[in-house]
Formats: structure tokens, sequence, C-alpha cells
């Protein structure tokens, strides 16, 4: 499976491992498809009205 992705396989020396670490993480989950999601955010920004286009929030791991 590896070869799919990497024409040497695992032992491909230009592989690079990339390690993350998070303090704190922010999602949005849409109520809509990203059509609708998108109208609703144009209308919000020509209209200044605020648009309920899903939740949001803030995650502290």
């Amino acid at each position: 499976m590896n070869e799919a992705w990497f024409e040497k396989g695992k032992e491909d020396p230009t592989i690079r491992v990339l390690k993350v670490t998070t303090n704190d993480g922010h999602y949005w989950d849409n109520k809509t498809n990203k059509l609708v999601t998108f109208l609703k955010m144009a209308t919000s920004a020509v209209t200044g009205a605020k648009m309920d286009v899903g939740r949001s929030g803030t995650l502290d791991l």
C-alpha cells in the first residue's frame, strides 16, 4: 500500500515523519450541504444579517 504514495515504499529516503502537538482545536459542523452554506454566508456578507449556518466551538485538547 505504501507504494501507492511513495515510489520506493516505506524505505524511500525522502520520506519524513511529522509530529504535530496541539493545545486546542476549533470545529464547525454544517447543518446543510456546501452550496447552501455558501449561499447563506454570501447573503450574510451582503446584507449584514446573521445566518444560522451550523455549530462551531473550541476544544481544549
